[in-house]
């Protein structure tokens, strides 16, 4: 499959498209907002118990990775291909699930709907996950039989 300069500087355009930025600054920022808003309900409510304080600080870590994600894409000054699609979605499947596993051990409080919830959400970021890191090996593989034509 022979690829013209064209269509090569087309791909390139999409990929470090105005709009990707604009969500990855948006993912950024929503992260900094999520942390900031735990961390205030930490410092103003210092009669929370145990357990909430402890869901509130996963929850401003799971925001500071989400704004450092955004950050490294952001930074980053050439195509990412599928490496942004693999940390993403491997952020987005941990972070699932430690929510499950919460939602697991306060199954007497959260009920059967969060921990389904949290369920679907954990599937759903292993099915991402797994799509990206095939794209990956696809890409790779790509690049390796190129590297052989000489």
């Amino acid at each position: 499959m022979a690829i013209s300069v064209d269509d090569m500087q087309k791909r390139v355009r999409s990929e470090l498209s105005t709009g990707s930025r604009l969500a990855h600054t948006a993912v950024g920022v929503a992260g900094l907002g999520m942390t900031a808003l735990a961390l205030s309900l930490l410092a103003t409510e210092p009669v929370l118990p145990a357990r909430t304080r402890a869901a509130f600080v996963i929850i401003a870590l799971g925001g500071l990775a989400w704004a450092a994600f955004a950050s490294w894409v952001l930074t980053r000054r050439r195509v990412l291909l599928a490496g942004h699609h693999v940390a993403a979605s491997g952020l987005a499947t941990a972070l699932s699930a430690v929510f499950l596993a919460g939602a697991i051990v306060l199954r007497d409080r959260a009920g059967l709907l969060a921990i389904g919830f949290n369920s679907a959400m954990l599937v759903f970021a292993i099915a991402w996950l797994m799509r990206a890191r095939r794209r990956m090996a696809m890409l790779r593989a790509r690049y390796a039989a190129l590297e052989t034509i000489p």
